[in-house]
């Protein structure tokens, strides 16, 4: 998997690309508009993760029958289905977090149109850069690679509204070049021959994934590749014939093979569930089926998109959509910096990855992270101590981690996987074997006592929490997996712990609190938690309130989703039929 990320270190994007104008180029008198760039991305291996995901989501799934996938669309003569595909993408990675409503609309004459009529950014670092075409620019097709990048630079995606498709003005102003609605903030490059478990794991974790393959360009081909009766599609040529894009929305593995045509038919079952944008009246409203054996289908690529409020600013200097790459020579080094244009004196506007970058880059040739993290400590205590010499005295504090280290204790840490600053696990770590020692940041050692107890928990119920790092599951020495409460279990600690004494009662929560649990996990609703603290919560509020649906609002609802619309579909099938029970 290849992240987009703004700090580079060999992939450079240079000032102008030129591409020819294809005009008039038509598969089956439909559009298209991929043009491969040839660039070879290794697509990433599964993982245990991977097929985990394909075990728990069985043979079925597609996206657009949960309500994750917008309207299908007409990207008319144009060759312009690369923006399509990335629009689609857009919206439903939104759409699957809840950020916004599921009639969104985002522009795909906003996107292409700057992909190639780039302006320069708000902070003024790509004056002068741009991506030049011969011709009409909706006739010159594209990738989604180099959509990709555009989309690193926020020109797109921008509303429907902003720039409306169906309309004969295809000139846009360039003030319009960043108004956008929604960004990309992690893109990934799946290469050409993702497994279909790594794909399935995409889909199922944002969305959908866009991927390109070859369209039928003759009658030939059509009647070959293309099952009318059945919507399906196999094409048998290589990948280098791909010339069109398309969006996978879901699978299904039993997809039968004799629903393909006799001169394309696959050896096996199974199929991609696929959106395209030839509108709603071509193939099933605008749906097909391609089999997992297609041979042509190409540059997997998927993306995770948030909207345009969370970020303020965007530094790069890529301005223009071109990808190349430069060869280092022994010694060199590559980093880009910027200057941070929009701080205050009161509030100052930190590079996080420059820092970062300049740190393990500097200084020692080869240096190791532990040596470098060793030298931020000490830069940061020995700067901290001599400014505060000049200032007020100042008291180190031990952590509860280090007291326990120092004589015999037990202390428990929970969700350690969750620990996300650099360095804190790898220290941690070195205090997990058996008289271990590690620095503290006043250049103290300290060496953990033999008769100390590590305990660590994690709930791995919780979407938030993970599993444990391999390098902390090796170092324990006993583990202890704790299943869930049972509705038994649950209904007689409630009682135990609130003194609730209504039996009839305490079991219908009880077996509400289950079944909104369940609930969540069926329909993949991340922002939410349901379980036995929950259930406690109820009973207390209740018996203060005496009011069950009320204590249902306040104690369970609200913290089973974020999102009002899921938590009012919760009251209606789960609460609202047996409020007569109290």
């Amino acid at each position: 998997m290849h992240r987009i990320k703004k700090l580079t270190a060999i992939l450079l994007c240079a000032g102008i690309m030129c591409l020819s104008s294809i005009e008039g180029v038509f598969a089956a008198q439909k559009p298209t508009g991929y043009h491969s760039i040839h660039l070879n991305i290794e697509s990433p291996k599964e993982s245990q993760q991977n097929k985990t995901y394909a075990r728990s989501y069985a043979g079925y799934y597609n996206a657009a029958e949960q309500g994750l996938v917008t309207l299908v669309k007409n990207q008319g003569n144009t060759e312009l289905c690369w923006a399509f595909g990335l629009a689609s993408l857009g919206e439903t990675s939104l759409i699957k977090q809840k950020k916004v409503k599921k009639n969104v609309d985002y522009s795909e004459k906003h996107l292409g149109y700057f992909m190639y009529n780039r302006t320069n950014d708000a902070l003024n670092n790509t004056k002068g850069d741009a991506t030049k075409v011969s011709g009409n620019w909706k006739y010159s097709g594209g990738n989604a690679q180099l959509a990709m990048i555009t989309l690193t630079g926020w020109y797109g995606l921008a509303n429907e509204s902003t720039a409306p498709f169906n309309t004969n003005k295809w000139t846009l102003s360039s003030k319009l070049g960043q108004k956008d609605a929604a960004i990309l903030k992690n893109g990934f490059f799946l290469g050409n021959n993702p497994s279909i478990n790594v794909v399935k794991s995409y889909i199922k974790k944002y969305g959908s994934v866009v991927v390109a393959y070859h369209a039928p360009e003759t009658t030939e081909e059509d009647e070959k590749f293309y099952d009318r009766s059945h919507k399906s599609y196999n094409c048998t040529l290589s990948e280098d014939a791909a010339n069109h894009i398309v969006t996978i929305v879901g699978w299904n593995d039993n997809y039968s093979r004799d629903k393909f045509g006799e001169a394309s038919k696959p050896k096996r079952n199974g199929a991609w569930i696929i959106k395209n944008s030839w509108g709603n009246k071509e193939e099933d409203k605008g749906y097909t089926y391609i089999s997992y054996e297609d041979r042509s289908m190409c540059e997997f690529l998927s993306g995770q998109f948030v909207k345009s409020s969370t970020y303020k600013y965007n530094y790069f200097y890529d301005g223009s959509a071109n990808p190349s790459a430069y060869r280092l020579k022994k010694g060199q080094q590559i980093a880009n910096i910027y200057t941070a244009k929009k701080g205050t004196k009161k509030k100052k506007e930190t590079q996080f990855a420059l820092v970062l970058q300049l740190i393990f880059h500097s200084g020692e040739e080869g240096i190791s992270r532990e040596k470098a993290f060793r030298e931020i400590l000490k830069a940061v205590y020995e700067k901290g101590y001599e400014k505060s010499k000049n200032e007020k005295d100042f008291l180190l504090k031990e952590s509860e981690i280090v007291k326990a280290c120092r004589e015999p204790s037990v202390i428990e840490i929970q969700e350690p996987a969750m620990i996300e600053k650099p360095g804190t696990l790898t220290r941690l770590n070195s205090l997990f074997d058996d008289g271990a020692v590690t620095d503290l940041v006043n250049g103290e050692q300290i060496r953990r006592n033999p008769d100390t107890i590590v305990i660590m928990t994690t709930n791995l119920d919780y979407v938030g929490c993970q599993n444990f790092n391999q390098s902390v599951l090796s170092r324990m020495n006993l583990i202890q997996p704790k299943e869930a409460l049972t509705e038994e279990e649950m209904a007689k600690r409630a009682m135990k712990r609130t003194g609730f004494k209504n039996k009839e009662l305490l079991s219908f929560m009880t077996a509400t609190v289950c079944k909104i649990h369940e609930y969540l996990i069926e329909q993949d609703i991340t922002d939410g938690v349901c379980g036995y603290r929950e259930l406690e919560n109820w009973v207390l509020s209740y018996m203060v309130s005496n009011d069950l649906r009320r204590s249902a609002w306040t104690a369970l609802l609200s913290k089973a989703s974020m999102d009002r619309e899921e938590r009012g579909t919760m009251e209606r099938v789960f609460l609202l039929p047996h409020c007569d029970v109290d």
